[in-house]
């Protein structure tokens, strides 16, 4: 008896550019666990998650590199695991948020028009540190719109954070 080839449903194909786009974002991400801020970036988490009880721009830095990494690390996987890593990043930036408002960093929200992904986008200013966003669905939290426009630097928000980092903490990549 022939055996029954398997059906495949609703395959996704990556578009050229989005592939390409993830492509850079997974090798930075490779790289910073490797080299950033002068050390390994398990070593600043650990680091800043050790003083967020005591330093509140820590938390903001821990939480804001958090969300970055499930963000980046859902583009290396399909299925399940990308759903679960997007669910992780979500609920990394909904902390975030709540952190920035409650300690009066700024952060703001934008509409986004790309089709067939997250409603919103949210910039995020923490002190030391340039425009951060990320693309998300966050319902409709009482965040103020954005004053400013996207910085258009793209692939940038890795950078940003070790860049703030190095301005707020790391001092010739001795941490503070």
């Amino acid at each position: 008896m022939p055996r029954k080839k398997k059906k495949h449903h609703a395959r996704r194909v990556i578009k050229p550019a989005k592939a390409h786009r993830n492509k850079i974002l997974n090798r930075d991400l490779d790289a910073a666990y490797n080299h950033f801020c002068g050390t390994r970036l398990h070593s600043v988490l650990v680091h800043l998650e050790s003083i967020s009880e005591d330093c509140t721009l820590a938390k903001g830095y821990y939480l804001a590199l958090k969300c970055e990494i499930a963000n980046r690390r859902a583009k290396k996987h399909k299925g399940d695991m990308r759903a679960k890593l997007y669910r992780e990043k979500v609920k990394y930036l909904l902390q975030l948020i709540s952190h920035c408002q409650l300690y009066n960093y700024r952060i703001e929200r934008a509409v986004s028009y790309e089709t067939g992904g997250p409603s919103n986008i949210v910039y995020c200013y923490l002190p030391g540190c340039e425009q951060i966003s990320w693309h998300a669905s966050i319902g409709k939290l009482p965040i103020p719109e954005a004053t400013d426009d996207w910085d258009e630097k793209k692939f940038t928000t890795l950078k940003k954070l070790e860049e703030g980092l190095k301005k707020e903490f790391y001092f010739d990549s001795v941490p503070t």
